[in-house]
């Protein structure tokens, strides 16, 4: 049984399908953390993968997503408008949103 597993899935050149699927706890998770990201501006939850690995996910709340850059999955040598000038990590209040996906005790103890 899982719990906390939640897999995102990002369209690549080849097809235009995104997903994201997870059990129930984990999508409470991701809807907790996008609910905080529409309040707040940032969010974050710490999740797993079905190997085991656990992961942040940082949800940030960009006021402008005409600049930011696009991401494909499987991407090698990317080409980008000239338009696309700003990556995700490089977003404003991009740390905060992964010191909030942080689990709770490596955030209380400041441990990045």
């Amino acid at each position: 049984m899982s719990e906390h597993m939640l897999h995102i899935l990002a369209p690549s050149r080849f097809d235009s399908v995104g997903a994201i699927v997870g059990d129930q706890t984990a999508l409470r998770q991701l809807r907790d953390a996008i609910n905080d990201a529409i309040d707040s501006g940032t969010g974050g939850t710490s999740l797993v993968q079905s190997d085991g690995e656990w992961y942040s996910l940082a949800v940030v709340q960009a006021t402008d997503m005409f600049s930011v850059c696009t991401v494909y999955a499987g991407e090698v040598a990317p080409q980008r408008s000239e338009r696309e000038t700003v990556s995700m990590h490089g977003l404003p209040r991009f740390m905060e949103a992964i010191q909030k996906s942080q689990p709770p005790t490596l955030a209380t103890l400041n441990i990045s």
